[in-house]
């Protein structure tokens, strides 16, 4: 099912929007995957939360790395969350989107580190059809395990992610002990 950290526009408060999660999970949600969002510490709490509360299903982070500048306006208008100072600091002070796109690229790698080193179960990430960014965080985060276990080349590993593009749907890799979702909105074509 799906769940909001930091509160569902419609809902009338926390609260209740929590309770309507509960009711999910007690009809029988196997797994939650969080909205996006940029601030870890509001999954952090919303786990923390949940786990008080009796909610012990996986709880999914969702991810969206920043491409354009744009989206420093766009994303918080559309789908309500927060964005932290430091992060919006950081893009604004970008001359182009390229240069905006890598500081969203270098933001959500972190983020993923720490979500990684908290325990999120997997990692679900939003590409808004745009898989590249993707690429270039799964190849920080797991290039050296995906090496030592299928020996793949980092040009064969671009390719399949390229080829991945292709697919509508859910792709799941897994790594070692980690385990990685991308969502494939729309169709791409590269």
């Amino acid at each position: 099912v799906a769940a909001y950290p930091e509160k569902h526009f419609e809902a009338i408060d926390f609260d209740t929007d929590f309770e309507y999660l509960k009711k999910k999970v007690e009809l029988g949600a196997d797994y939650i995957v969080t909205q996006m969002f940029f601030d870890n510490s509001k999954y952090f709490e919303f786990v923390n939360r949940c786990r008080t509360e009796g909610i012990n299903v996986p709880i999914i982070p969702g991810l969206k790395p920043l491409s354009t500048k744009k989206q420093l306006s766009v994303l918080p208008r559309i789908f309500y969350l927060h964005l932290p100072d430091e992060f919006v600091k950081a893009v604004e002070s970008c001359e182009n989107d390229a240069q905006a796109k890598q500081v969203g690229i270098e933001w959500c790698t972190q983020q993923c580190r720490e979500l990684m080193a908290f325990g999120a179960p997997v990692l679900h990430f939003y590409t808004m059809g745009k898989s590249d960014n993707i690429y270039k965080i799964a190849s920080q985060l797991f290039w050296k395990s995906i090496y030592r276990q299928v020996r793949m080349t980092k040009a064969a590993f671009q390719r399949l992610l390229s080829l991945i593009g292709f697919i509508r749907g859910i792709i799941y890799l897994q790594f070692d002990e980690y385990r990685l979702f991308l969502w494939f909105l729309l169709w791409e074509w590269q």
